[in-house]
């Protein structure tokens, strides 16, 4: 027994003995091979600090970003799923320097942390409790200040239960950087919303440092409040901030605003016109910034402001929708020239989807070869498409909607957001509750054809639309108002086809300034309560009997504003920019004077207010 125990010892001490002279399978072990490797943030394989990847292959600076990835030539892409099961996902982001932790912004008030691939059970922010997420409302986006890993600082933009935008402060715990201090909590601006729709909700920030915030017109049919072009709210608008104060109201007007003396509501504004900046993005080499703003019954568009801008541009709405005349200034019968605004860089119309859903120029580190391309989406047909600027236009138009399809029998069906992590690599939010990535295809022995374009420049004049289009921008009020982050109807949109047409404006109008600033640098929820579209007929029908039928502006009561909306479209005809769909009430395929008496109707019955 005795030299069978001297036996097993001797082994035991010959296996430890072996264990200890391994070298250590943490990141010890790895760390300057050159190759990044979870969870290392960096790899350059040198081991020397200062150079933007310390001894420990973290990252200093945005300089070794993408020390040790691998590369990959050409433009194919795959889509790989990496987490599922979240509640509404609306957006995606990254803490900057940081490429192992990837946030999930939640519509119902929650951001969750997939880190290291592993989606946490725990949250890193939950306001469900204090958000108000119903039609376009909920927890919209958050941006992390670019001084976070010393900080901890991020913004969020959710509405409260009362309805309103709020832009609140908050810090990550310092001795738990995957959860958010609650007692941290500073409120910088609450924005009074008139309908739960048009709320906008990106946060983010530019090159300059500034907090940059999109505003949509509030919602309703055809901006009813005119916001988009008033200077006396911020809605319809592009708003930009000093957060880096440290008392109440914890923001400033910065001096290099097109109007900072002009007090807090003007002071803020950056740029106008705006109906839905749902999703808007800087790149993060040129400074540039893109904004996608959804549109109203027939044109999406993305905006593109140069970095040189100094603010106030105005985009047109709800003057202009996209580069198509709308909604003439009162006492006027048609717009006026489009030179006097910025016209988008690139549009669409219902044919192609209902919703724009903007993302972001490619700077990443996994495909070198699509650098500088923008890529963006549609809420209602989910098509991923691209385009590069050059001169001022959209151009080199690809669809890679069937190239990012995932396999195992996955799909990408609603596209709420695209979103960047640290490294600038692009993932996709489907609402469903899937995150996607966009990677390097597989490499085949037959390449991918690149998708062909046709392109026709659009009209100069807004068309006299004929019977059909007028039923067709009728049907397509619908679906444009109820594309939101959490749509109440399942009507389903038109499949695009796969021939484009380019309805690119022949220039763009660059901000009238000699005066360079700073560079600065990186959206809006598609709209969801569905507008009530009448349905044509060829004959009158008699009053309805239901007696609040006098909603012409779709926000659930009558007032003063849907009798200046079947006023207004009284004096006009289907193709004049007044002319509204909505206010045909009796379906006779005109607006008269039966339309006005439903909502003369509807006025004296006091259930409707």
């Amino acid at each position: 027994m005795a030299t069978r125990h001297r036996y097993d010892l001797a082994v035991q001490v010959f296996l430890l003995s072996y264990c200890l002279a391994q070298p250590p399978r943490a990141s010890a072990q790895t760390c300057g091979d050159g190759l990044a490797e979870p969870p290392e943030a960096c790899d350059d394989a040198n081991l020397v600090n200062g150079d933007g990847c310390s001894s420990t292959c973290d990252l200093e600076n945005g300089s070794a970003r993408c020390a040790g990835v691998p590369t990959s030539p050409g433009t194919d892409l795959d889509a790989v799923r990496i987490a599922s099961g979240l509640s509404s996902p609306i957006y995606v982001t990254a803490p900057p320097l940081d490429p192992n932790r990837l946030l999930v912004v939640e519509k119902t008030g929650a951001v969750r942390i997939i880190k290291n691939g592993v989606l946490l059970a725990s949250p890193f922010l939950n306001l469900t409790s204090r958000v108000s997420a119903g039609a376009e409302q909920g927890l919209l986006s958050i941006a992390f200040h670019p001084n976070y890993k010393v900080n901890r600082r991020l913004f969020a933009n959710f509405t409260d239960s009362r309805g309103n935008t709020i832009i609140a402060r908050f810090a990550a715990s310092a001795t738990n950087p995957d959860v958010v201090d609650a007692s941290t909590e500073r409120l910088l601006l609450t924005i009074t919303q008139p309908f739960p729709t048009h709320n906008g909700g990106q946060l983010a920030f530019g090159p300059d440092g500034y907090l940059y915030v999109g505003m949509g017109d509030g919602g309703g049919v055809a901006d009813p409040f005119e916001s988009a072009q008033s200077d006396t709210t911020l809605l319809g608008k592009m708003l930009r901030l000093d957060i880096d104060r440290e008392t109440a109201p914890f923001y400033a007007v910065p001096p290099s605003n097109p109007n900072p003396g002009a007090g807090p509501v003007r002071g803020l504004i950056w740029a106008k016109g705006m109906r839905n900046p749902w999703r808007f993005s800087f790149d993060r080499l040129s400074g540039d910034l893109y904004t996608a703003d959804v549109g109203e019954n027939q044109r999406e568009e993305v905006n593109v402001t140069p970095v040189t801008s100094t603010g106030g541009e105005n985009y047109g709405w709800d003057i202009f929708e996209g580069s198509q005349c709308f909604e003439p200034e009162p006492l006027f019968f048609s717009c006026p020239s489009l030179s006097a605004y910025v016209a988008p860089v690139h549009e669409y119309d219902h044919t192609h989807g209902c919703a724009v859903t903007g993302g972001f120029v490619y700077r990443g580190c996994a495909l070198p070869d699509l650098h500088g391309t923008y890529f963006f989406s549609d809420y209602c047909t989910a098509f991923v498409r691209t385009f590069e600027v050059s001169g001022g236009l959209a151009q080199n138009l690809v669809d890679r909607t069937a190239d990012v399809v995932p396999g195992g029998g996955l799909s990408i069906d609603t596209v709420t957001s695209f979103g960047e992590d640290a490294r600038g690599e692009l993932y996709i939010a489907d609402q469903g509750g899937e995150i996607f990535k966009l990677v390097p295809a597989l490499a085949t022995n037959t390449p991918s054809p690149t998708p062909t374009s046709t392109w026709t420049s659009p009209p100069t004049d807004t068309p006299t639309p004929t019977a059909t289009d007028t039923a067709t921008a009728t049907a397509t009020l619908t679906a444009t108002d109820t594309a939101t982050a959490s749509p109440t109807d399942t009507a389903v949109p038109p499949t695009p086809t796969e021939t484009f047409i380019d309805e690119t404006p022949t220039a763009i109008v660059a901000p009238a300034t000699s005066t360079p600033v700073v560079p600065t640098s990186t959206a809006v929820l598609p709209t969801s309560t569905p507008m009530r579209t009448p349905t044509r007929t060829a004959t009158p029908t008699p009053l309805p009997s239901t007696p609040c039928a006098g909603d012409v502006d779709g926000n659930g009561r009558v007032g003063v504003n849907d009798l200046a909306l079947v006023t207004r479209a009284l004096f006009s005809s289907p193709g004049r920019p007044r002319w509204n769909p909505a206010a045909d009430l009796n379906h006779n395929g005109v607006v008269d004077l039966v339309d006005v008496l439903i909502v003369l109707q509807s006025l004296l019955d006091p259930h409707c207010w």
